[in-house]
C-alpha cells in the first residue's frame, strides 16, 4: 500500500456477514455495484471478501483496474486474515 494515499475498504460480502464482523470504517457494497462509485478511482481501493480465494472477486478486481480504479486490490486472506491478526 502506498503511504499517505487515502484507503477505502469495500466489504463485498453479504450484508448479514458484514454486520457480524467488519473492518471499522469499511463500506458494505455489493461487488457488482463497486464500479458505480467512480469517486473512489483516485483512492486505494481494497476489496474485502471471506478470504477463500473467490474467482468472482478476483475477476471484478481486474475489471475495476481496467476501468480506471488503478489501485484496486483484494485484502490478502480477506476478513478471516483481519480477524486472525487481531485488528478489531
Amino acid at each position: 500500500r502506498a503511504a499517505g494515499k487515502p484507503v477505502v475498504f469495500v466489504d463485498v460480502r453479504q450484508e448479514t456477514d458484514h454486520r457480524k464482523a467488519r473492518i471499522p470504517g469499511s463500506f458494505n457494497v455489493p461487488l457488482f455495484a463497486v464500479k458505480a462509485r467512480s469517486f473512489w478511482k483516485m483512492k486505494e481501493l481494497i476489496l474485502v471478501d471471506t478470504g477463500w480465494g473467490d474467482a468472482k472477486v478476483e475477476m471484478e478486481c481486474r475489471r475495476l483496474r481496467e476501468q480506471g480504479f488503478a489501485r484496486a486490490c483484494i485484502l490478502d486472506g480477506g476478513i478471516r486474515a483481519w480477524q486472525r491478526a487481531g485488528k478489531w
